[in-house]
């Protein structure tokens, strides 16, 4: 008796081991999206504030250079200075998802108070790990607008 009372046991065991097989693979793409979701969305989140901080340290250090005194003087030293806080290297390696100071961006300097105002446009589009739907070919552009202004020479 204690016979049959021990292959019962151990087929309803066994019942419980295919089941939780199944149900784990029924959870695994979830939790698999979700974890994928959570470093895409904290990868973002530092690029999207390494493009800030570049295009707010290439616009002050534009304004206050005065060595800078002509439009494509201001907007090439600008990318050289967003491609290395943002890349590491000058010039950016070329392709889609290089760091781009736009056309749009502008440079003055007022001749009688010397203040020099910097507004430049960077974008950076940046690539996700994973496609998720809903995304252009997993692509997200970041775009920071800064604008910085210093009177120079004081």
């Amino acid at each position: 008796m204690r016979i049959r009372e021990r292959s019962t046991a151990v087929r309803s065991r066994r019942k419980g081991a295919g089941q939780s097989v199944v149900e784990f693979a029924l959870i695994l793409p979830i939790m698999l999206t979700l974890c994928g979701g959570a470093v895409d969305f904290s990868r973002v989140y530092s690029a999207y504030i390494n493009v800030q901080e570049a295009a707010r340290n290439a616009a002050e250090a534009v304004a206050t250079d005065v060595t800078v005194t002509t439009y494509p003087q201001a907007m090439t030293e600008a990318q050289r200075l967003v491609c290395l806080e943002i890349v590491g290297v000058y010039p950016c390696p070329p392709g889609p998802n290089s760091p781009t100071v736009t056309p749009d961006s502008s440079w003055a300097v007022d001749s009688v108070t010397a203040l020099a105002t910097v507004n430049l446009v960077v974008t950076e589009q940046f690539k996700m790990l994973f496609p998720y739907p809903l995304m252009d070919k997993g692509q997200w552009p970041l775009t920071a607008d800064v604008t910085f202004g210093v009177i120079r020479g004081r």
